[in-house]
């Protein structure tokens, strides 16, 4: 493997903040430093706010719903649903959402603990380009 190539595989993606790609050993370490960068920065337009990550540009109708969506791109999930195996969310609301339409409750635990997805998972889009996955 060329010595170029940087083998920390989380990287911040925000545009306009970083003169050269910012590398992460851990997806905690890159939301620690995606929280320090202004969420209120971001460019509003008539249909929303636009997500500041390289390459998606959807928009979000609030901040609050902005910055769930940046949890997509760094695979912070915290929120378990009790009662499917594995399946996690970046809100209550998310998790509310999912469980009044699959399961037809609503019971979020303020317990619940507040990791992040599996080590496991391959669905980071912070990740380095060649092991990214595009979903548009």
């Amino acid at each position: 493997m060329p010595e170029s190539i940087n083998q920390l595989p989380f990287v911040c993606k925000w545009l306009y903040s970083h003169s050269e790609p910012q590398h992460f050993e851990t997806r905690e370490e890159l939301r620690n430093h995606i929280d320090k960068h202004d969420i209120n920065s971001c460019n509003r337009s008539s249909l929303g706010y636009i997500c500041p990550w390289e390459g998606c540009n959807k928009r979000q109708s609030s901040i609050i719903k902005l910055d769930e969506h940046l949890c997509g791109h760094t695979r912070q999930r915290p929120f378990r649903c009790p009662i499917c195996t594995g399946l996690r969310f970046c809100s209550p609301d998310a998790l509310n959402r999912h469980l009044i339409i699959n399961h037809n409750d609503k019971i979020v635990d303020p317990d619940i603990d507040g990791d992040t997805c599996d080590e496991n998972e391959e669905l980071n889009l912070g990740m380095l380009p060649q092991f990214s996955v595009d979903f548009s």
